[in-house]
């Protein structure tokens, strides 16, 4: 193919009459080259070979053309370069920072997807750095602008590497975490932002909100085993895991044995209480709202905040969790007007 019209977002394209007119349009000489299986022959009128084998990135022709043609191809650039170890030609790097000012015209879901691209990559830290010389993140990331400028910046880097690629969504979790804000509240709020304007699927959106809120405080090695169970209760069972392996990737990054062994210990406790199948949420509870209907309380709020008063008492001691004794337990409740109590 070749281009017949380019608008920095979108192409008008026909059909060449030669292989080397389709190669003539590429972004990099690496990914300019052409081979035929059968003859063994290459078509490498670029000299993307040689480049390759000198570890430079080097745009087809005039950079500044090509960065024109697409500017997607800034990002792309920035990922070849971090992805394989690619050291960006001088001219090649010129044009890239001067059409870095347009990556604004780029659709969200093209910018979110280069993104997934580096975060899946072996050594996504590169690519990240990259971003972040070059100023992409000042235009679809203001809210990690501060955070490339600070000593800690390094470390986030290196626990967003420490994270198996296959785990892109926490690898981006444990990168947001790095927004520069003063509460947990405020933070998550950042990391929405971003992650809707770059049109993020609402279950991504909402599983990475809800870790970044609770990263902190986590649970200390001191703890009752009651606390413990509190603890997996508020952050749900389901997210206890990916929390751990959070701060496991920042102690990883920061090279803390001390803080490495304190976490083991204390995950292992936290592990213990899932696998013994411990009473952590509503629907563990061995009484249901229906049961308490059955007892004479109205449908409503007080329902849910019986509940709540018995997983209370069984997060406590987990031996409670029997349909009888919180039956028991709830009659007392209502007889002595407590549950009245924790409705006011």
């Amino acid at each position: 193919r070749l281009d017949v019209e380019t608008d920095g977002r979108h192409a008008v394209v026909a059909f060449a009459d030669s292989v080397d007119e389709d190669l003539a349009r590429r972004d990099f000489t690496v990914n300019a080259m052409a081979w035929r299986p059968g003859t063994d022959e290459l078509r490498d009128p670029f000299d993307g070979a040689g480049d390759l084998e000198k570890r430079i990135l080097r745009a087809v022709g005039e950079p500044e053309r090509r960065f024109a043609e697409d500017y997607l191809r800034v990002l792309r650039g920035l990922r070849f370069a971090g992805a394989y170890g690619l050291e960006i030609e001088e001219r090649t790097w010129s044009a890239l920072l001067e059409a870095t000012a347009d990556l604004g015209r780029l659709s969200a879901e093209r910018v979110r997807e280069e993104l997934l691209k580096v975060l899946a990559s072996d050594v996504p830290s590169a690519g990240l750095r990259l971003y972040g010389d070059a100023g992409a993140l000042s235009i679809w990331y203001p809210e990690l602008e501060a955070a490339a400028s600070r000593p800690r910046w390094e470390q986030t880097l290196a626990a967003v590497d420490s994270i198996p690629a296959p785990r892109a969504i926490l690898r981006l979790t444990r990168l947001l975490l790095a927004i520069d804000e003063p509460d947990a509240g405020a933070r998550a709020a950042a990391a929405t932002a971003l992650l809707q304007r770059l049109k993020f699927s609402n279950a991504d959106t909402r599983r990475i909100q809800t870790l970044v809120a609770q990263y902190l405080p986590l649970l200390h090695p001191a703890d009752s085993a009651a606390r413990i169970r509190e603890w997996i209760h508020d952050v749900g069972a389901e997210n206890c895991r990916d929390l751990f392996r959070l701060h496991f990737a920042m102690a990883r990054a920061t090279g803390s044995g001390e803080t490495g062994r304190a976490l083991q210990y204390t995950w292992r406790r936290a592990h213990d209480e899932l696998v013994r199948g411990s009473p952590v949420s509503l629907a563990d509870l061995a009484v249901s709202g229906d049961d308490l209907i059955d007892l004479g309380i109205p449908r409503g709020p007080l329902i849910g905040l019986m509940l709540e008063e018995l997983i209370a008492q069984v997060l406590e001691a987990p031996a409670a969790n029997e349909r009888e004794e919180l039956l028991r337990r709830a009659r007392e409740l209502i007889e002595l007007g407590g549950l009245c109590l924790l409705y006011t």
